[in-house]
């Protein structure tokens, strides 16, 4: 992908966190053309040890700079990788920029996500390759595009499942029916079990809604 040049003050590049330049270069190699800028950014630039996260209100400006400067000249980059993913992709995404856990079993999205190098492993936990894209995918979609996202994925999944289930029923009430005769509470009972784990999709995927709006 092409990246058009953004040029920005003298100055603003003498306020850049050199090591955190570096760091978001080298685990994004996209942006190696601002590889340059860190030799032009102050060499006592401060360090980012135990930086658990840029977004908190007491990230230094130093490091803020940082992060709104790549943003500055890779927004397109980052766009276009999260124009690439699914819904459910950006969902995971957006849970871990929130600092929020992956279902370990959905190991088929983790590997697509991990290739299309957007998250790494980190003691033994996915998460976001660098600070930048995290920030910008905190802020990529609006709060209603989420939700809308969310009900999708959870219509994906309810199709997915619709005819397993009503099949499971059929098998339930039809196998009770020809085994017992006395069989009515039985079978309602167990009419009662398959809808409240309908009901539990359902109210997970409520449950994802509230997270997001928070």
């Amino acid at each position: 992908m092409r990246q058009h040049p953004v040029k920005v003050p003298a100055a603003f590049k003498q306020g850049l966190d050199k090591q955190l330049l570096s760091d978001e270069i080298r685990y994004f190699p996209e942006l190696h053309f601002l590889s340059a800028d860190k030799q032009e950014s102050d060499v006592n630039a401060s360090s980012h040890n135990n930086l658990c996260s840029v977004r908190k209100a007491r990230a230094s400006e130093r490091q803020w700079n940082t992060i709104n400067y790549i943003l500055l000249h890779a927004e397109d980059i980052y766009r276009f990788k999260w124009e690439s993913c699914s819904n459910a992709e950006k969902l995971a995404l957006f849970n871990l920029a929130k600092r929020r856990r992956l279902n370990p079993c959905n190991t088929q999205m983790i590997e697509h996500l991990a290739l299309n190098g957007l998250i790494k492993v980190a003691r033994g936990q996915p998460e976001i390759i660098n600070h930048s894209i995290a920030h910008f995918i905190l802020n990529a979609e609006t709060t209603d595009t989420l939700n809308s996202m969310v009900r999708r994925n959870q219509e994906g999944i309810w199709k997915s499942y619709r005819l397993p289930l009503g099949f499971l029923v059929v098998l339930i009430i039809g196998g009770i029916a020809i085994t017992s005769g006395e069989s009515l509470y039985i079978i309602a009972a167990s009419v009662a079990g398959v809808l409240t784990t309908i009901a539990g999709v359902a109210n997970s995927a409520h449950l994802l809604r509230g997270q997001i709006k928070e």
